[in-house]
């Protein structure tokens, strides 16, 4: 197998990430229209200096200012935790207040910079562009936790135990998740959208019907029927609240 390694090179962490939204495009899940492409040149020199305003190195701002990101609240790349779009009107405005994009209770340094939002249950990746481009998957209450003391806590440094990889091997690690229907991409009949994945709750029967959705509309293969799988998982979805929501759409 070969070894990933991590890289601080801007245009390669823009095409690992450019490279995973186009991936997910593929499910019935994330439309292609959703995802905003920056100019040739970056994100106009406006947006670059709210971005200034996070008082980030220079290192982060530039990265900031080549991602792509995706145009919607409704889209989860792990369950609870949503790619963070930092030239949306609602991010612009909140950094122009001085309210962090940071994940609360946290000291953050300026070389760190959060690509996604995981509010409490959710995974807060944290890439570090001081450390050849590792990311560390912080969580403030979901998942397993590492032991820390009362000092380390009021610090707010926990972030720093939590493990960390590679942005690339950790982009591989979950392309392949999605491939094997480890973790599945579902959309609600609500337009909404979220991640099923082994292990979260759910009942073996009920993920093995997602798979057979999946699969009986081709998947992975490039006949994979998009549209119609979409359509029936939504359908599903429709029966698995009737059965135990009460009928909650």
């Amino acid at each position: 197998m070969t070894q990933i390694v991590a890289t601080t090179d801007r245009h390669e962490i823009v095409k690992i990430i450019s490279d995973f939204y186009n991936f997910i495009t593929t499910f019935p899940y994330l439309p292609a229209s959703s995802i905003k492409a920056p100019p040739r040149d970056g994100w106009p020199e406006d947006v670059r200096e709210t971005f200034r305003k996070m008082g980030k190195t220079d290192q982060v701002v530039d990265l900031l200012s080549h991602l792509p990101y995706v145009d919607t609240s409704a889209w989860e790349v792990f369950p609870d935790t949503e790619p963070i779009d930092y030239t949306s009107t609602r991010s612009l405005k909140r950094i122009d207040r001085n309210v962090s994009l940071d994940p609360p209770h946290c000291e953050i340094p300026d070389h760190v910079v959060s690509l996604t939002c995981g509010r409490n249950y959710g995974i807060w990746l944290l890439l570090d562009t001081n450390t050849a481009g590792t990311v560390a998957e912080y969580s403030l209450l979901g998942g397993p936790q590492p032991n820390f003391t009362d000092e380390e806590f009021q610090s707010g440094n926990t972030w720093r135990l939590y493990p960390t990889k590679p942005l690339g091997e950790l982009i591989a690690t979950l392309k392949e998740k999605y491939r094997s229907l480890q973790a599945i991409p579902v959309v609600r009949n609500d337009g909404h959208s979220g991640i099923i994945r082994v292990g979260g709750g759910e009942r073996d029967e009920e993920l093995e019907e997602i798979r057979k959705i999946y699969r009986g509309h081709g998947w992975p293969s490039p006949d994979f029927r998009k549209e119609e799988c979409k359509a029936e998982l939504q359908l599903w979805y429709t029966g698995w609240l009737d059965k135990n929501s009460g009928n909650q759409r």
